[in-house]
């Protein structure tokens, strides 16, 4: 689809843990036998949020997924609607709704940043840009 992209949004601690999206996640992780989500440590909820928008056309951004990753790894990458720092393995569909659809799919922040580094590798972006820890839109700057 033409217009459509990668959105991160941060969440604000108490919207999140307070949400039906995080309860129902908590209720999954359970069943597979991980421990919940746990809140930040107050350190790290003291950052600035974070939001970043890339808004390539998505057919071009699907393929380089596709060309890259294996195709598990691409539909992992493509399909989320929720970005969560607990690992787990493969994607997680919760039957509430997200933000931005019906249902919330949940991806593992852990497993999506070594997909990303993949990528930030072939397109050749300067390892100082991946590196440099910029917040907000410092990336897209």
């Amino acid at each position: 689809m033409r217009g459509m992209g990668i959105h991160l949004v941060s969440a604000d601690v108490e919207e999140w843990f307070g949400g039906a999206v995080a309860a129902a996640l908590d209720e999954e992780l359970a069943r597979r036998g991980l421990p919940p989500q746990l809140p930040p440590a107050a350190s790290v909820a003291s950052f600035a949020p974070f939001e970043e928008k890339v808004m390539p056309p998505m057919g071009t951004f699907g393929a380089l997924c596709r060309e890259v990753l294996a195709p598990e790894e691409a539909a992992g990458l493509l399909d989320w609607t929720e970005l969560v720092p607990v690992p787990f393995d493969g994607v997680i569909e919760l039957p509430v709704p997200s933000t931005y659809g019906d249902r919330a799919v949940v991806f593992s922040a852990h497993r999506l940043l070594p997909l990303a580094e993949r990528l930030a590798a072939v397109l050749e972006l300067p390892e100082d840009l991946r590196r440099s820890g910029f917040r907000t839109m410092g990336v897209s700057s």
